[in-house]
This record gives C-alpha cells, structure tokens and sequence, in this order.
C-alpha cells in the first residue's frame, strides 16, 4: 500500500537523522529515555471506548531527540489492554518530527501504528499533521485502511489548554474532532463529530485527570438502514492517573 512505503520512508528518515547526530556526541547524549504507567477507568480514543467502558492498564516508552536547534524527534511505543479489536493487547508505535518556531509555535508530521495481538488484520497506519501553537493546535490524521476493514478515513482535530494559576497548579484542556470515512466505507458506521474536556493535575511526576467524552455517533449508527445502539459510542466520565519514571 501506499502508506506502508510512505513509513518506510519515514523510519530511513528517521534513522539517517539518528546516524548524522551520532556524529554530534554531545547532542546525541542529550536525549532523553522515558517510562511511565498509567491506570484509567475508561480507555477513550475519539470519544469511542475500547474496553467496553472497562478499565485500563498502559505503559509507555518514549526516546526524544533534540536533532538540531528547534528540531526535535519523539519515537515511543504503548502497551495496553482492550476488547474491542478481541486480540486483548494492543500495542501502538508512534512518532513526531515537530519544528518549533518562535513564541511556541510548531508543525509536525506524526505517524501511528497500532496493532493488536493475535489479531493482524486489524492492524492499522495512521499519518498526520499537527500544527499551532503550544496552546491551540489544529491536525488532519489520515488511514487507508481502518481497523482492517479497507476502509479509508479522515479525522480533523482542533486541541486547546490552558493553566490556571499556579496556587491552583490545575490544568484545563479540550479537543473537538470530526472523523469522515471514504466513499468506499463498507460498514455500517457513519461519520460523526466528537469532543472531550479534562481537568488534570500534576504533582511531582504523578498526573490525575478527570475526562468527560461524548460523540453524536451513538445517535447515528445504522446498521441495513435500521437504527441501532452502539455501547462503544456512549458518553464517558473516566479517571486516568500517570506515573512517569
């Protein structure tokens, strides 16, 4: 697929950025290496559940890179348990290439890659590009092939944050999305708009978050043209607590 060559040029990029840096020891050395777990009532993505309104258990991976100045790269992995794909484990690999201009603006190229145990065809690539400010950023992420079913789709994502006062040390933070599928669905999902509001804190490197997700697509799911209701699609109010290491 198209796709697949377009990451595998992505990853030679990625390591020939490597491979240059390591001629740069002291920028080499200023990577970073981190770790953290997190538990979370619900396991939400786009406003959709994956462990039937469950509970989850995530653990993280992440290497990053300052390439040169105002150039830096993110590579990481996630480890996590689900229902929805029935291959129980899903394991995502992700990446970011992020310039940062001035005053806190950047633009990003991203590209996710999730996979569920003993499930492959599920498997999916999913490309992106984020960019704004680090307080309101705007992105377009684009598969071709969505959770296996050949089936192209396009989610729109507007983020913003804000910090209250740091007496409060309270974070406030929302994302709006709207997810179109091709022309070629051959399913009986429907496009659909969604949002999420969270309230976190962060402690020492200990973060607790209180979410709330909904999406219209509960209410617009049809399936021979007869309507059905969609459990994965209901409202969420969950808590995800992060321990960084």
């Amino acid at each position: 697929m198209l796709f697949v060559k377009l990451f595998n040029q992505f990853v030679s990029i990625i390591i020939f950025i490597i491979a240059i840096s390591a001629f740069h020891c002291s920028t080499l050395f200023a990577a970073s290496l981190d770790f953290s777990a997190s538990v979370a009532t619900d396991s939400i993505l786009r406003a959709i559940t994956s462990t039937d309104h469950g509970p989850a258990i995530l653990g993280n991976t992440d290497f990053n890179h300052e390439v040169i100045p105002n150039l830096s790269l993110n590579l990481g992995t996630m480890v996590t348990n689900v229902t929805a794909a029935a291959g129980r484990i899903e394991q995502d690999y992700y990446g970011t290439l992020a310039y940062n201009f001035a005053n806190d603006f950047f633009v990003a190229p991203t590209f996710t890659y999730y996979t569920y145990y003993y499930l492959n065809r599920t498997n999916t690539f999913e490309y992106g590009l984020t960019g704004g400010h680090k307080r309101i950023s705007a992105g377009v992420l684009y598969t071709d092939n969505l959770s296996g079913f050949k089936t192209s789709a396009t989610c729109y994502q507007l983020k913003g944050n804000v910090d209250l006062p740091k007496a409060v040390n309270i974070n406030l933070a929302g994302e709006f999305g709207y997810l179109k599928y091709g022309d070629e669905v051959k399913t009986a999902w429907s496009n659909y708009n969604y949002y999420m509001i969270s309230v976190s804190r962060t402690i020492d490197t200990r973060t607790f978050s209180l979410n709330y997700s909904d999406t219209i697509k509960r209410k617009e799911v049809y399936s021979n043209g007869t309507k059905a209701t969609n459990s994965y699609c209901d409202q969420s109010l969950f808590i995800i607590a992060i321990q960084r290491f």
